[in-house]
């Protein structure tokens, strides 16, 4: 309990005393029960490592006090836990040792739990009057469980002579024996039970009677008695419109003629999940004649008979939509004959268990052949089979010996497979009865194999060489894949291909983004070449209009030279610096357009060459201001003192 409820070792500690009060304080009375209610449920309830099925979660009684210590946390918790007995689920639990008087006269009025199925553990003189004190108490009991000889149980089921109107789950064993047990009181009623398990006798047994709600059914440990009907029992199930879980399970065998045959009537059962039967094949013929739409899990075993006939199952199956049979295992065990199906048998969820009790291998064979030949429709779509072999060991050679025609029968009946698994104890037998002889045609059996796979620690050899040269010569290619290990499907084999193909094409898109980065490079190269060659256009014609401005810039002063009045040395000096300006401005917008097409050092270098260039022309601009300053003052000073020089000076 304390492990459970320290979900908070791991943090960091906080500080301070508000603190510490953060659990209790801040969450709400919803936040407390939904963890209480999750608590309980992984606590209370556990899956049943008997079904075969994987999908039954089986209360455990003995954990009934899950929430005595959670109430001594605080006063907080405490007063929640008793304010919600229906929510939470919560019971007194009245077992071996505990003073039910006491505790009834000092505890809240909560539900009832009478747990006393400890099979190692014998009741003594105090438990036997507080289990009756308790049963007592017909409208606070919830739960029983009594598992107990006969000689003691007769009490207790005598003492529920009454109506329990909460009672919802009930479980009544007498372990070996169970089937002489006394019948149910007539007067017990339980209006509101959900879930019934017992090994008494079910005839005339309130249990059996009209209870709308009830969910699960089992009656375990049957009786083979006459006085116990198929149609009894069917007419009770049309009654019970709720049921998901229904199992039937007799002591012992009992002749198939004992057995009425039920009027031709169906029973239709809407919410019917679970169907699990032990006992004769006549007695299922009567059952069968249920209809259960979303079946999804059918466990048949039989006792040993001489002779199989099921037709009305094959019926019964087909009434079921979710039963979808892909891969089969049989397995040829000491005792008995196991056929389990389902669609992933990965997850052991297994749809259909079909098991028959004989322990030799030619009669398990041949009992195979006839039960499953009732069902070849829904077998006929398997595509993977798989066969296990574990040897008797007091089986004589000649019961292992079986006829090479029970084998061709029984694979007839999977026209489909197409993955067939054989152990390495049945290879021989298998591998001569594949094998076509006195003119029977090679695709006779199994016309779609694509593997066969070898399950043993020895090497294969030859042992299926003929069967795989005569499926070559026919025009089958089948595959042998030898293991030592697990069984690989086809399907699983279909997997690995698909992965494989997955893989090829990883690396065929690889590859192609490999060629589609070198084609980038490739055109990035391209576009640096179709760059350097504009650079050096650009250069060129820089080169050519800087030329062509020094060739003017000779013109312009040759022609200045050839001016008929030589000029003073000022205008000389305004002239030069405004040439110098003109050439620097034509030259900073040359380098103006090149940089736009300019990356890395040589954008670096223009940007410092235009730097330049303006500093140039500013200078130029400088001078030429202040020429023409000086020009300006020089010209009005002779104006002034000579008026004739006004024209000269213009």
């Amino acid at each position: 309990m304390s492990s459970r409820l320290s979900t908070t070792r791991g943090l960091k500690k906080p500080r301070g005393r508000a603190s510490r009060r953060l659990t209790s304080n801040k969450l709400n009375d919803d936040i407390l029960l939904n963890i209480f209610h999750l608590y309980q449920l992984d606590y209370l309830y556990t899956r049943d490592e008997e079904d075969s099925s994987g999908r039954n979660v089986r209360l455990r009684w003995d954990r009934q006090r899950w929430w005595y210590k959670l109430a001594q946390v605080c006063r907080k918790w405490r007063c929640l836990i008793l304010a919600s007995p229906i929510r939470l689920d919560i019971h007194l639990l009245c077992s071996y040792g505990v003073p039910v008087a006491d505790m009834l006269a000092h505890s809240p009025p909560l539900p009832l739990a009478i747990w006393y199925s400890n099979g190692d553990r014998e009741m003594t003189a105090k438990d036997e009057e507080d289990a009756l004190l308790a049963l007592s108490h017909h409208d606070r009991v919830h739960r029983i469980s009594l598992c107990m000889p006969a000689s003691k149980l007769g009490k207790f089921i005598n003492a529920m002579d009454d109506e329990f109107p909460n009672l919802e789950h009930i479980r009544i064993s007498s372990g070996p024996g169970g089937s002489t047990v006394q019948m149910f009181p007539t007067t017990f009623q339980a209006p509101n039970l959900r879930h019934a398990w017992t090994s008494c006798r079910p005839i005339g047994s309130p249990l059996v009677t009209a209870t709308v709600g009830l969910v699960s059914l089992e009656l375990m440990d049957v009786p083979s008695s006459p006085w116990f009907p198929p149609s009894y029992i069917l007419a009770r199930l049309s009654l019970m419109p709720q049921l998901t879980t229904l199992r039937i399970h007799f002591h012992s065998p009992h002749p198939n003629r004992d057995v009425e045959s039920p009027a031709a009537t169906h029973v239709m059962l809407p919410n019917l999940q679970v169907f699990s039967y032990r006992g004769v094949t006549a007695y299922l013929e009567g059952l069968a004649r249920m209809r259960a739409p979303i079946l999804s899990v059918l466990d048949v075993r039989f006792f040993n008979q001489l002779t199989f006939t099921v037709p009305r199952l094959m019926e019964f199956m087909e009434a079921s939509e979710s039963l979808v049979f892909n891969s089969v295992d049989i397995t040829f065990n000491e005792n008995s004959l196991e056929l389990m199906t389902g669609p992933d048998p990965s997850q052991q969820q297994r749809a259909l268990c079909l098991q028959i009790t004989c322990k030799h291998l030619d009669w398990q064979v041949a009992s195979a052949v006839q039960i499953f030949d009732s069902i070849s429709p829904v077998l006929s779509g398997v595509e993977e089979l798989t066969l296990s072999h574990v040897a008797h060991n007091q089986s004589s050679h000649t019961h292992d010996e079986v006829d090479r025609t029970q084998w061709r029968k029984l694979f007839r009946l999977f026209s489909n497979v197409k993955s067939l698994g054989v152990p390495e104890s049945l290879s021989g037998v298998l591998s001569h009865s594949l094998c076509s002889e006195n003119g029977e045609m090679s695709l006779e059996l199994l016309p779609n194999l694509l593997v066969l796979q070898y399950l043993g620690r020895s090497t294969v050899g030859d042992v299926f060489t003929s069967f795989i040269n005569e499926q070559q010569a026919a025009g089958h290619s089948v595959n042998l894949v030898a293991s030592s290990s697990s069984y690989t499907s086809w399907h699983q084999m279909q997997r690995l291909q698909k992965k494989e193909q997955r893989r090829l094409q990883k690396q065929q898109r690889r590859q192609l983004q490999k060629e589609q980065r070198r084609l980038q490079q490739g055109r990035k190269g391209l576009k640096e070449v179709q760059q350097k060659e504009q650079w050096r256009l650009q250069q060129e014609e820089l080169q050519r209009l800087q030329q062509q401005d020094q060739k003017e810039w000779q013109q312009y002063l040759q022609q200045s030279q050839q001016v008929a009045e030589p000029p003073n040395d000022r205008i000389e000096h305004l002239v030069e610096a405004l040439a110098i300006r003109i050439s620097a401005e034509k030259e900073y917008f040359t380098v103006l357009l090149l940089l736009d097409l300019a990356t890395g050092e040589k954008k670096r270098r223009l940007l410092t060459e235009l730097h330049e260039l303006a500093q140039t022309i500013e200078q130029a601009d400088e001078i030429l201001s202040d020429s023409l300053e000086d020009y300006r003052s020089e010209t009005i000073l002779l104006e002034t003192l000579d008026p004739e020089l006004e024209h000269d000076g213009a």
